[in-house]
């Protein structure tokens, strides 16, 4: 059932405990671990001031790189307790709810690991949290590590 873990990375302080849970479960499983990443351009081809095609190209590039490098850190850190573990990075950009749902759904994962780090309270309550949206809409089953 849990042969493919997909974990979502971010720049939160429960990544430790994120990342202990999901090796856990992928080695027990002999699995597959992926830890995803996913940032939102902040600046879109159709940005209203004048800013040149290259300066958001080259913004969206920075943004890439910065998750690549925050993947290739966690992916250190799981080998370093799993040596054996075996993993893929993954860098997207878009919403990230909606991204990893996509990618859950279309590599058939049999569980999202994520954290509970969001918004509390009413905030939470009306716009919602990337866990809480996963944890509805997922059509897998979802750990989230408070």
């Amino acid at each position: 059932m849990f042969e493919k873990v997909l974990v979502a990375i971010d720049q939160s302080d429960l990544n430790e405990k994120i990342l202990e849970a999901a090796a856990e479960l992928a080695s027990t499983h002999d699995g597959l671990l992926t830890l995803v990443n996913v940032h939102q351009n902040p600046i879109a081809p159709a940005y209203p001031y004048d800013v040149t095609r290259d300066y958001i190209q080259a913004v969206n590039e920075g943004l890439t790189k910065e998750s690549e490098a925050m993947l290739e850190k966690a992916k250190a850190v799981v080998l370093a307790k799993y040596p054996s573990t075996n993993i893929q990075t993954l860098s997207l950009s878009g919403s990230p709810a909606k991204a990893m749902l996509e990618y859950a759904e279309q590599t058939n994962q049999g569980v999202i690991v994520i954290g509970s780090r969001g918004l509390r309270g009413i905030k939470g309550m009306l716009l919602g949290s990337v866990s809480s949206k996963i944890a509805q809409l997922a059509k897998c089953p979802v750990m989230i590590i408070h």
